[in-house]
């Protein structure tokens, strides 16, 4: 397993801003291949689609 910590700005509902510290755990060992800015970007992205579906 391959552990990827990175602090990330949120930006709510309100259009306020707050920063997070994440870990993001994954099976995608090959930090060549997989990139640890890629996968935090691509998870940010699926989080603010689901928590925008959550919201409609």
């Amino acid at each position: 397993m391959r552990v990827v910590e990175a602090e990330v700005t949120c930006t709510l509902v309100d259009s306020t801003t707050t920063r997070e510290q994440w870990r993001l755990v994954t099976s995608l060992l090959d930090a060549d291949r997989y990139p640890a800015s890629e996968l935090i970007t691509l998870y940010h992205e699926r989080r603010q689609a689901e928590w925008d579906r959550i919201r409609d």
